[in-house]
């Protein structure tokens, strides 16, 4: 096959070239609208808990109280009940109310007067299109007054809004006087704010009236329980600053564009002299994203001129170091117009722009260097053009093709994970790795065949730019054979001993603090933190199904919900009070449990052991969920907050069906889903190596010690990572950044693969110029030296070109980004070096004739459908 392609290509070079211009060409036209339909998100598990939660609370949750109404009845409540019964019907089927819940429906006591003459009823609205504040007014104007027999009057509370857990802008309002002094001004801040484009509803200290407010420090429990956001949770520790929460519609409006246009409008200091911070996960995650790309396009302003000259260098002409660009080009702009068809069916990640780059250029240095040195070497031969180009394809260009089928398939383990943002990375990955082999075999074999000679044209180098047989990689490699005991032994222990720090690594997700501390949204993460002793931000939810609670038996293994708060509170004779110390508020449609309040930390179920309120956040008395929410005063990402997660999941008093969600079980669910997909990855990753390589080889060994020796190689990095990004050691390394102590899993995932694939690709190259010497005849130390010798210089210098690439990164003020970037470049240099010029030859002379074992089932195997071919016998002329 690879024989006929470079005759193909020989014979019809120009139009082949003309082909595939034109193709470039239409794909850039394509591939520039993908830009459109990529996204910055995508870490979560859509198949969880916590997304199903997510999911719940926006179908039964989602809205607002937008009025509550007192109807009094001219004798007894339940007397009168069919009388009111009538008139909650008719509010209830006004445009605009979602549904109605009233005390003839629930019979709480807490929706009732002492005297049993009043009743209370609160309209919901869950549509957040409909005007909340008009619609509350129609109702007042509408059903205030006499109503026949009856007396209502209606109390508007449009602003009493629940519903989403993981709120997209957290803003802190800091007053100059004091949260009440300033109320005025704070109220027509939150007016302004609501008409921002995409808000559905605001969540504030400033929500709940002035007057509710002075009863709630009286007497919060009672006060608080028909109110939706408490106020103690909503207030800084001095009273000086606000919370307020933004939830975003949900017809497709981005969190990070709604946090960049309130950051842009009202975040710093306003002329009225109230100081807004614009905090949460949608101005984290804008602020992750635009530095990611202003810092990407500083590494490739930094690298693109130095990567120019080494190209130089690395090839010896102007002519040949142009040759990367040819199937970089292809390969990347078909690869953006691939992934705008692939946007069109699911989603795609904004960072697999930038896999897709940097491999298209890598790969392109890579083959291009391989196809070369050959196609030099055929020159310096004597073989003319077309036999030069022709045993090229089929020498070389076999060899690019196993290696970007072996690149390919790594990257391809990715989409085993649930996260878009892992998939993204692995359709990516298979396409550009495809289209950059597809270009190096088709494209530039016909640039090579009319340029000729002329690949050295304008030389930078003095001298035969064709490589030699002799050199400094044959006498590496001859002195390592020599010694291969001691150099196998010491290079073994000496990576095993960088990679022992690994196991003392802390993995998790990364926060605000990956970014620099100076950056708005971090300050505005670190006030919140600083300021408020609750996370109102990022409360843990708990939806239980099929809750009655007019019978209270409902939610399966406990009686009651208030039961189950106070279990999950756990009390002095219960253990994990180290968990409970951290958990600030508990609400419920029962009642409110808030630590430090007047009313005392005892948490209180309602009287008359019914458990029907007023709090629509917490009860949907038509879907039967029931919610409970939890605050506590750590963050959503910290390890206290993912273990009070995995107490309540594994409670064994939890009600049957009830499901645990919010912002700590999001990230702890992104945690486990790559934790539970890793050994897939892993199993995947040797899998396909192990099979490839036998293929390529025809050995059990070769693929085996690949295997083990790439492991050895990640596992040195992942040491070295851990020992300055977890521990903080030389952390000058790599520039000033927040130290967490925690190691981004997402990231180092994407470190592990990359640099896996790349290693995958200098052992095929390393492996197909041994294993070309041994299928002529030559022992083993022939084999090595030579192979090594004729392949050595190609791979330190494609690795070293890459790692100048990823190393730009250390120019990044991302923590993450900073990881990828010197995990990345220390791993391929480790292997170009350490691994492939001290660590195979060592072994491989150790082995020696069972290098090439394989069982003679497998073998037979091998010869027939293997990606080998015979001996290569040169026929140019001498």
């Amino acid at each position: 096959m690879f024989e006929r392609l470079g005759h193909f290509t020989v014979r019809h070079a120009k139009a082949a070239l003309a082909v595939y211009i034109a193709i470039v060409i239409a794909c850039g036209g394509i591939g520039w609208q993908a830009f459109a339909n990529l996204k910055a998100e995508g870490y979560d598990d859509p198949g969880s808990d916590s997304a199903k939660v997510t999911q719940l609370i926006h179908e039964n949750f989602d809205g607002a109280t937008v009025a509550k109404i007192f109807i009094k009845v001219p004798h007894n409540v339940d007397a009168d009940g069919a009388l009111a019964a009538q008139l909650v019907t008719k509010i209830k089927d006004e445009p605009g109310v979602t549904y109605v819940d009233a005390y003839w429906r629930a019979k709480s006591s807490t929706m009732v007067d002492p005297t049993k003459k009043i009743g209370l009823v609160t309209v919901v609205s869950q549509d957040s299109n409909v005007d909340r504040t008009a619609l509350a007014a129609r109702i007042a104007k509408k059903y205030s007054g006499k109503q026949g027999a009856l007396t209502v009057q209606v109390v508007q509370t449009p602003n009493d809004i629940f519903g989403a857990s993981d709120p997209a802008v957290v803003l802190a309002v800091r007053t100059p006087h004091g949260i009440e002094q300033d109320r005025t001004l704070a109220e027509a801040l939150l007016g302004k704010l609501s008409k921002v484009p995409g808000v559905a509803s605001l969540q504030s200290y400033w929500s709940i009236p002035a007057s509710v407010v002075s009863q709630m420090d009286q007497s919060p429990q009672v006060a608080e329980s028909l109110w939706t956001v408490p106020t103690s949770v909503l207030r800084s520790t001095d009273r000086m600053s606000g919370m307020v929460l933004v939830n975003a519609r949900s017809d497709n409006v981005s969190a990070t564009d709604l946090a960049h246009t309130i950051e842009t409008k009202f975040g710093g200091q306003g002329k009225d002299g109230l100081k807004v911070y614009v905090g949460g996960r949608g101005a984290v995650d804008h602020a992750l994203t635009s530095r990611t790309k202003h810092d990407i396009t500083l590494a490739e302003t930094i690298t693109i001129p130095l990567l120019m000259l080494m190209l130089l260098y690395a090839f010896g002409s102007v002519v040949a170091a142009g040759l990367p660009f040819i199937v970089a080009a292809g390969a990347v702009a078909g690869s953006f117009a691939a992934l705008w068809g692939v946007s069109q069916v699911t989603s795609i990640s904004v960072f697999a722009t930038n896999l897709v780059t940097g491999f298209g250029l890598g790969l392109g240095i890579d083959y291009a260097l391989l196809m070369v040195n050959r196609f030099r070497e055929c020159l310096k031969r004597g073989d003319d053009i077309e036999t030069a180009i022709v045993t090229t394809v089929k020498t070389a260009g076999r060899t690019v093709f196993v290696s970007g089928l072996t690149v390919a398939l790594t990257l391809g383990g990715l989409v085993v994970f649930p996260q878009y943002f892992m998939k993204s990375f692995a359709y990516g990955g298979m396409i550009v790795v495809t289209l950059a082999v597809a270009s190096t075999l088709i494209a530039l074999p016909a640039v090579m065949a009319l340029a000729g000679e002329r690949v050295n044209k304008f030389k930078v180098l003095p001298g035969d730019l064709a490589p030699s047989d002799e050199g400094v990689w044959k006498r590496v490699s001859l002195f390592v054979m020599r010694r291969a005991v001691p150099v196998f032994l010491v290079t073994f222990i000496g990576l095993a001993a960088l990679a022992s720090p690994a196991f003392t690594a802390n993995f998790g997700q990364i926060d605000d603090r990956s970014l620099p501390a100076t950056d708005t949204a971090a300050t505005a993460q670190e006030y919140i933190r600083n300021n408020f002793d609750s996370q109102a931000n990022s409360p843990i939810d708990i939806l239980i199904p099929n809750f009655d609670c007019a019978s209270t038996t409902g939610g399966g293994s406990i009686p009651t919900m208030a039961n189950y708060v106070v279990y999950a509170l756990g009390t002095q004779s219960q253990p994990n009070l180290e968990l409970k110390k951290h958990i600030t508020q508990v609400s419920s449609m029962a009642q409110r449990y808030v630590r430090n309040s007047a009313a005392g930390s005892q948490f209180k179920g309602p009287a008359g052991g019914n458990y029907c309120t007023p709090m629509p956040g917490y009860y949907n008395p038509y879907t039967k969920w029931a919610r409970i929410s939890i605050l506590t005063d750590v963050p959503a990402r910290d390890a206290v907050s993912s273990q009070i997660i995995s107490w309540l999941r594994d409670n064994p008093g939890k009600p049957q069906g009830a499901i645990v969600g919010g912002a700590s079980a999001i990230y702890q669910d992104q945690q486990d889903a790559i934790t539970k997909h890793m050994p897939f990855l892993l199993g995947w990753l040797a899998l396909t190596t192990l099979l490839v390589l036998f293929l390529f080889t025809g050995s059990i060994i070769l693929p085996l010690k690949a295997v083990v020796m790439n492991a050895l190689s990640l596992g040195a990095t992942l040491g070295v990572l851990t020992l300055i990004f977890g521990h903080h050691y030389a952390s000058w390394l790599v520039g000033g950044f927040t130290g967490t102590g925690v190691l981004d899993s997402n990231t180092l995932v994407l470190v592990g693969v990359v640099a896996f694939g790349l290693s995958m690709d200098y052992e095929v190259f390393l492996l197909a110029r041994i294993k070309e010497e041994h299928d002529r005849g030559a022992d083993t130390d022939t084999a090595v030296s030579l192979g090594l010798q004729r392949s050595g210089r190609i791979i330190t210098t494609a690795a070293l070109l890459l790692a100048v690439v990823f190393a730009a990164f250390l120019f990044s003020s991302i923590t993450s980004i900073k990881l990828l970037g010197f995990g990345v470049a220390f791993a391929i240099l480790v292997d170009a070096t350490i691994v492939r010029g001290l660590l195979v030859p060592s072994f491989m002379k150790l082995a020696g004739r069972w290098n090439w074992w394989a069982p003679k089932p497998l073998a037979k195997f091998q010869r027939r459908f293997g990606l080998s071919e015979a001996p290569l016998e040169w026929t140019g002329k001498k």
